[in-house]
């Protein structure tokens, strides 16, 4: 039998050859595979999170805190860590930020643990009727491995402070007249990292707050000329689950006067804000896609209406099997 190539060089693509024993490779060709770096490793084995195989890929999902334990084989995965998204301001607050994202394919994994950290939402602010609102809080971060995604920022509240509020990506303002806070996920390692600031408020006569930041774009800023609160930006649109998704939206921005418009979500499971005199309230977040949560409209006297709650995070590791 002839010798089987591929354009002169023997490889672990072609059909093992038959010059020895059907279905076996002889010493040379893997010799030659493993010089040039192309034998095979076995395929990975792994337990951990919601396991769907499909496509030629095995998913992994994580919605709680565990780990990724390779049993065996070894090769490259891609990953998506989502942080947990940000409380939404209250008295015409600003929405929460989305939490922050890291992507990366390629990540080399061997037998062993990789632990998970998923985050949770940040509760949304309230309202008690006295014209200083208790603060919400920010997003949580997720975590995989050595990889950290930072928790989104909570939307700002009026007469509140500090602000402007930083996150994964930033809260938005709340009135009067202050600015969004930073978003400040960064890359980490081979990961690329997606976060953006929160938009900004305004003050009278509009009274109206910002957007929070998405992972994909930056969260709106309010408009006296519009009479309308910021819309939250939107998030990072992937396919690492097996269908497209967007995570890490930011939350919409709330209104005062009874005219105008409330801040709508951003795409990734965000919630809109909310106005006054409207029976809808501050939305929140979708769990696990680190969606910020609204923020509330100021109500008068009446306490106990609160921003949205941010939605938590998610980690997704796929690997061809």
């Amino acid at each position: 039998m002839p010798l089987r190539t591929n354009g002169g060089i023997i490889g672990p693509t072609n059909t093992p050859s038959v010059i020895s024993a059907v279905g076996r490779w002889t010493t040379p060709e893997v010799y030659k595979a493993r010089k040039s770096n192309t034998w095979p490793h076995p395929e990975i084995e792994a337990t951990g999170g919601t396991i769907v195989t499909s496509g030629g890929y095995r998913y992994h999902t994580f919605t709680t805190s565990s780990a990724l334990d390779v049993t065996g084989g070894a090769g490259g995965a891609d990953f998506l860590v989502v942080a947990g998204g940000g409380g939404g301001g209250a008295w015409v607050g600003g929405g929460g930020g989305g939490g922050g994202v890291l992507s990366a394919s390629s990540f080399p994994i061997v037998p062993g643990p990789y632990g998970v950290t998923i985050g949770g939402g940040g509760t949304g602010a309230t309202d008690t009727g006295s014209g200083v609102s208790p603060i919400g809080t920010s997003g949580t971060n997720s975590v995989f491995s050595t990889f950290t995604a930072t928790g989104g920022g909570r939307g700002d509240s009026y007469n509140t402070s500090p602000w402007p509020v930083s996150g994964g990506s930033g809260g938005g303002g709340g009135t009067d007249t202050n600015a969004g806070g930073p978003g400040t996920q960064a890359p980490s390692g081979i990961a690329t990292g997606y976060g953006n600031p929160g938009g900004s408020s305004t003050g009278t006569p509009s009274y109206a707050g910002g957007g929070g930041g998405g992972a994909g774009a930056a969260g709106g800023n309010a408009s006296t000329p519009l009479n309308a609160a910021g819309n939250g930006g939107n998030g990072f649109s992937s396919s690492i689950s097996g269908s497209p998704a967007v995570y890490g939206g930011g939350g919409g921005g709330s209104k005062n006067p009874t005219s105008g418009t409330a801040g709508s979500a951003g795409t990734g499971g965000a919630g809109a804000g909310s106005k006054f005199g409207s029976p809808n309230p501050a939305q929140p977040g979708t769990a696990n896609t680190g969606g910020g949560g609204g923020g509330q409209g100021r109500v008068g006297p009446t306490a106990g209406f609160a921003g949205g709650n941010g939605g938590s995070g998610i980690v997704i590791v796929r690997y061809p099997y």
